[in-house]
């Protein structure tokens, strides 16, 4: 990726030196702009490991996977909640299909990926990894 060079800035420094020490959580405040997307497909790629970004909103968190796929990040992904009643939804509901994908995915934690996500959308459930594991039907070309 054609980034400038972010490490050079003390803070951005000391941010990315916190995650690679194991701070599990960062707050970044006082950005503008897209300048906290860009941040995140940064450390992204840097770090080589998933990270969780998490916005008050669902219209941020659209806004902000608009933004990552300017900035080239191949693998992201952004978690979709339900507007309404989540207990109407049925076999067909979309967002709960998308939700049950997603979880697969991440629940194998692919490195150099980013989840962005609402709050709205992070508190609503989605099943253990090992139900959707033993839940799963694979199929194979010319098998029976």
């Amino acid at each position: 990726m054609g980034f400038v060079k972010l490490e050079k800035d003390k803070a951005i420094a000391q941010l990315e030196q916190d995650l690679i020490d194991g701070v599990a959580t960062i707050q970044v405040d006082g950005t503008w702009g897209s300048f906290g997307a860009l941040l995140a497909t940064w450390l992204t790629a840097r770090l080589d490991r998933p990270i969780l970004y998490l916005r008050p909103h669902l219209d941020d968190a659209h806004k902000l996977a608009d933004d990552i796929t300017t900035f080239g990040l191949k693998h992201h992904d952004l978690l979709p909640a339900w507007e309404g009643d989540e207990d109407l939804a049925d076999a067909t509901d979309e967002i709960r299909a998308e939700r049950l994908r997603l979880a697969l995915r991440w629940s194998q934690l692919a490195p150099q990926a980013l989840l962005a996500a609402g709050i709205q959308a992070l508190v609503q459930p989605v099943p253990k990894p090992e139900t959707l594991t033993e839940g799963c039907l694979g199929l194979q070309l010319n098998q029976d």
